[in-house]
């Protein structure tokens, strides 16, 4: 028999924030996989010192998104 405990974290993370607050967590990880996979500091960094044009996700975003999925 095979286990998810995966997905069962990451919804019992989800539950913590609202619905609008997954999706900017959601948005961010798109982000972060779409620049190559930078370190979350890196990120954060890029984010908060306005180094992404148009850049809609937010560095509370990030923190959420590694707060419900992981590292």
């Amino acid at each position: 028999m095979a286990y998810s405990f995966l997905s069962t974290t990451v919804r019992s993370n989800k539950e913590y924030f609202t619905k609008k607050e997954i999706q900017g967590a959601d948005r961010a990880r798109i982000l972060q996989g779409d620049i190559a996979w930078p370190s979350t500091r890196d990120f954060k960094h890029y984010i908060a010192d306005n180094l992404i044009v148009n850049c809609t996700v937010t560095v509370d975003d990030v923190s959420r998104a590694e707060a419900t999925y992981g590292q």
